[in-house]
Parts: C-alpha cells; sequence; structure tokens
C-alpha cells in the first residue's frame, strides 16, 4: 500500500515538494498508516519556479598564472589499506552543523536563536552521541580506507601516471583552468583516496526502512554520509603529513571544513572532474576492493556511503567551476 501510495504521489499531474525531510517523514508515517489525504497538506508546498540555466559566457576565461613549485616527495609511493579505523577517531572531523541542518533537517525556522541553540543542545546533541554509541556497540558504522601517492607527468588536459593510466580533464572556455595545470610540468606526485563506512551501514539503514522507521533510517543514512565526508577529511590530513605539508593546517576545525590547506582534493563528478568513469582508475590503482568498494555498470559507488578523491599539493589548487 505504502509503495503503492508514494507511486501515485511521485505520478501525480501537480507534483510538489516537501518543505524539509522532517515534513516527509511526517507525510511517509500517515501513508503507512492509511490516513494521508491527497489533497495538499500543511506540510507541503508547491515546488517554485526554478531559473533555466546560465550560460556560461563565449568570451575567454581570466586564467589565474600557475606558478610551479617542486614535486611533493611523499613518505612513500603505491596504496596503503587502512583496515581498522576506529570510529571514535573519526568522530572529531564530522561537520555537525551540515549533519543537524542539511542532513537531519533541524533547522531555525520559526525560532529565535536562543530557541533554535536549546534545541540542538536539548534534542538534537542526546540524539547524536546516542546514535553514535549504537553505531559503535552494533558495530553499524566501519570506517575503512585505502591511500597511496603515484608519480604522474601533466600532459596538456590529462595527467599520465607511470603505469600509463591517462586521467582526463575538463578546461574552462576560453582557455581557463583545468586541474592538470597544478602538476609540475617536468613530474610530480598525485595523491588517491578512497574511504567508506562499510555496507552494513546501508544494510542497517534498509531494515529500518522496510520496517517503516523513516525517523531512525533518516537519522542513519545522514549521519553515515557525513561520517564518509570525515573521513575523507581524516585521511586527506594523513596524507599531508604524508606528503610533508602538514605544518600550514589550520588550528580550528572550522578552518578545516573550509580548505584553508595547502592543496585540495577532488571527488569525482564535480566540475573539475566529471569524468565518473574514470573513478575506476583510483579505485583499481589503490586496490579499493580489499575495503570492499566497486563501482556497478551505472557508474554508482557501493556500498553507498563511500568516496573517492584525487589529492593535489599544489597551494593554489581550489575548487572551480567549468
Amino acid at each position: 500500500v505504502l509503495i503503492g501510495s508514494i507511486a501515485a504521489l511521485v505520478s501525480s499531474p501537480s507534483p510538489c515538494l516537501l518543505k524539509d525531510a522532517f515534513a516527509g517523514l511526517h507525510f511517509m508515517d500517515s501513508l503507512a498508516k492509511g490516513d494521508a489525504r491527497w489533497s495538499t497538506p500543511v506540510d507541503i508546498e508547491e515546488p517554485p519556479s526554478l531559473p533555466g540555466p546560465r550560460p556560461l559566457p563565449a568570451h575567454a576565461v581570466d586564467r589565474v598564472p600557475v606558478e610551479p613549485v617542486p614535486p611533493a616527495k611523499p613518505s612513500f609511493f603505491g596504496p596503503r589499506l587502512v583496515e581498522q579505523i576506529p570510529l571514535r577517531s573519526v568522530v572529531p572531523f564530522v561537520n555537525e552543523r551540515v549533519l543537524f541542518k542539511h542532513q537531519w533537517g533541524f533547522l531555525k525556522k520559526g525560532m529565535s536563536s536562543q530557541e533554535h541553540a536549546e534545541q540542538l543542545s536539548a534534542v538534537v546533541r542526546p540524539l547524536y552521541v546516542n546514535l553514535l554509541r549504537r553505531c559503535e556497540t552494533e558495530h553499524i558504522l566501519l570506517p575503512q580506507a585505502v591511500y597511496g601517492f603515484f608519480r604522474c607527468v601533466p600532459q596538456g588536459d590529462t595527467l599520465e601516471l607511470e603505469d600509463g593510466t591517462v586521467l582526463r580533464f575538463p578546461r574552462q572556455p576560453g582557455g581557463g583552468r583545468c586541474l592538470a595545470d597544478w602538476f609540475h610540468p617536468d613530474g610530480d606526485v598525485v595523491g588517491l583516496m578512497a574511504v567508506t563506512v562499510g555496507q552494513r551501514a546501508s544494510d542497517v539503514a534498509r531494515d529500518w526502512f522496510q520496517a517503516n522507521d523513516y525517523t531512525n533510517y533518516l537519522y542513519l543514512h545522514g549521519l553515515g554520509v557525513e561520517l564518509a565526508e570525515a573521513l575523507a577529511e581524516l585521511v586527506h590530513q594523513r596524507m599531508r603529513v604524508d606528503l610533508g605539508i602538514a605544518d600550514q593546517d589550520p588550528r580550528e576545525l572550522s578552518d578545516l571544513f573550509r580548505g584553508r590547506y595547502r592543496g585540495c582534493r577532488f571527488s569525482y563528478g564535480y566540475p573539475a572532474c566529471p569524468e565518473m568513469a574514470d573513478q575506476q582508475h583510483l579505485l583499481r590503482l589503490l586496490g579499493a576492493e580489499r575495503i570492499g568498494l566497486r563501482m556497478d555498470d551505472d557508474e554508482q559507488m557501493h556500498p553507498e556511503q563511500s568516496t573517492a578523491a584525487l589529492v593535489l599539493h599544489h597551494p593554489q589548487a581550489r575548487y572551480f567551476r567549468v
């Protein structure tokens, strides 16, 4: 009944949007109990009219000159496996603002700053701590990683690795930026990483969803997503240590979340490296199957709450649009 109701909602000629994830949970609970009404409820609003994509300018993009820096000298070459990472060592790198607000939907709407702060303190933080304890006790979240360093040479808009692997990157219109520009023309080093919180997190979340426990499903799913990001942040910090550039790291975590350290990491699917198929090269070079990571024919990575990235050491390396 629930699946049929959802299908009817999705296929409705008058689609609607839920204001936030928790409005969706209330609506799903109503569907599961069979008392949801198909007239537009208070928690649902009509979709806003979205502006169309803005065209890229046809003229040349101002190109930021790239000053070559000495090639990196990592403490080792090749992949390194980190099978057991204590959950407690990853938690400090969780961006709680993103988790509480964007993943869990605890927004300030209609509340004063004091009221919202009290909600976070009295409701959200105890929920967070209890869920972490449960995940640790029941081994729901199992952080693992593979990372390493590989010699490479930039060739125009591509990066050629010593084993012959070629990674291709787009360049901004008019000869603007390209990710390959941040490697020393005579040869350099690229860092690769892949991290996951494990398949069990997805399995447990699915079980909770199928048991109509939508609220706890949302909490666990959101935590898994942000914990994977936190794990990437932790491994990236470790890689900067191995590259000998961690002395430029900020002291505050808030600055770490803003990328205020030397270098940058780029995940596939974003403008600077959109070719998802190239992610297969990263997983192969790292031996990511050792932590259960794989890509399917649709270029989706499994387990779901996983991420892979290229790590650059150049001080000017930053995100950009193409």
